[in-house]
């Protein structure tokens, strides 16, 4: 893949580091318990004190037993964790970390968008869907997902369940979660991982001997703003995605579902279901990997036919995309079951920055101008919460506990649409 830094010309002025040590000081002079164990939430589980870890390309026999908090990267290592404590509870309410006072003092920072880095710049990303709508028309490719990553500076993260109590709070959304696992917490090999989820679809589930899956493929502010070329896309990418759960399942029993509307924060998505039974009723560390391999990364964020997307990602973004556009969740190998989202709406932090990540499908009928706006509908309003946390940090009084494990372990979240 041909990939290079983001260009010097797009990067946007940093913030200066006042306000980080602000941060620091106030959570300091807070914390009189020691800090959060480790811990990953996801999907009303949470689980901590992780005791090993697996990049499951190198050692798929991890997934034979136990339960797993899955975070496979677009384009690097799909890692696993088990852990000593899981508890099935949602760890505490999920409360707005940010008072009037607060508000207030935050209206006054510079704009957000002002602190951020893209690593295709508006000029750049609309070049990118001109040459990949010549491409398609040209039979190259049917349909790609054209991402870009933006970064802000951020020497020491903030605890991601800080963050994911912040956009729980005003941002809602089915798939979210945290992973704050340091480096070496399960290992020497253990590369750690900070990420948090505000992910409106599921990759795949799997349960009782089928999958499912519920590919977004049709975005736009409100319902009325959906063009026809938005229904045809995610019909495309049903049917793609249904091709390749074909061989994981029973002949004939692969199901495509007319795409329904969702309704989140700020803007709507059509959203298909594909589901099958699988061949594998009880899958086995072979069956699992095979799983993985047909829906990583997921075909809504990837393109149609895969593996020429895939090139052309590598041949026009500038980036590597790491965990965006990745899947993310738990596979529980005793029982058979798993819940992974796809890894959008998602900011991670790497090298002392912090990341997140938005893009658009691109189709013969898109316009340079429509899929830029696209990208910034997705990015704006999650970028903006996660400045007011960094402008106005949380109370630590004010972050939901993680509380003792009861009970079995195993995905079991209530709270998120039916696959």
């Amino acid at each position: 893949m041909n990939r290079r830094s983001a260009p010097e010309s797009n990067r946007c002025p940093l913030r200066p580091p006042e306000p980080r040590a602000r941060y620091r000081e106030a959570v300091t002079s807070r914390l009189n318990d020691p800090p959060p164990r480790p811990a990953v939430h996801f999907d009303g589980v949470t689980a901590s004190n992780p005791r090993e870890y697996a990049d499951l390309r190198e050692s798929p026999e991890a997934l034979g037993t136990g339960l797993w908090a899955v975070l496979a990267e677009f384009d690097g290592r799909w890692h696993a964790w088990r852990f000593d404590a899981v508890n099935r509870a949602t760890p505490g309410p999920a409360v707005s970390t940010i008072t009037s006072d607060r508000r207030a003092a935050a209206a006054g920072r510079d704009d957000a968008a002002a602190r951020w880095t893209s690593s295709l710049d508006r000029a750049g990303y609309e070049a990118a869907v001109t040459a990949t709508v010549e491409a398609i028309r040209r039979g190259r490719l049917e349909q790609v997902n054209l991402g870009r990553i933006l970064h802000r500076r951020l020497p020491v993260p903030v605890p991601a369940r800080a963050l994911h109590a912040r956009l729980a709070a005003a941002h809602p959304s089915p798939y979210g979660g945290y992973w704050d696992i340091p480096a070496g917490a399960a290992g020497p090999s253990d590369p750690g991982a900070w990420l948090v989820s505000a992910s409106p679809e599921l990759a795949i589930e799997v349960d009782s001997g089928r999958i499912a899956a519920r590919p977004i493929k049709g975005t736009a502010r409100t319902a009325a703003e959906l063009l026809p070329k938005d229904g045809r896309e995610n019909e495309l990418v049903a049917g793609a995605l249904a091709a390749e759960l074909a061989p994981l399942c029973r002949p004939g029993s692969v199901r495509t579902e007319p795409a329904v509307l969702e309704h989140h924060p700020g803007l709507v998505h059509l959203v298909a279901r594909v589901s099958g039974a699988l061949t594998a009723a009880r899958p086995g560390p072979r069956d699992w990997m095979d799983i993985l391999t047909a829906t990583q990364p997921p075909c809504s964020v990837a393109g149609v036919p895969r593996a020429a997307a895939l090139d052309w990602i590598g041949s026009v973004e500038p980036v590597p995309r790491g965990p965006y556009c990745g899947q993310f969740g738990w596979i529980d190998a005793d029982a058979g079951r798993a819940t992974l989202a796809a890894g959008i709406r998602i900011f991670w932090h790497r090298d002392g920055l912090l990341h997140f990540g938005t893009g658009a499908g691109i189709t013969a009928g898109s316009t340079p101008a429509g899929e830029w706006a696209e990208t910034e509908l997705k990015a704006r309003r999650l970028v903006e919460l996660a400045e007011d946390l960094l402008a106005a940090p949380a109370d630590p009084a004010d972050l939901p506990a993680l509380t003792a494990p009861t009970g079995p372990p195993g995905p079991t979240g209530p709270d998120r649409p039916t696959a």
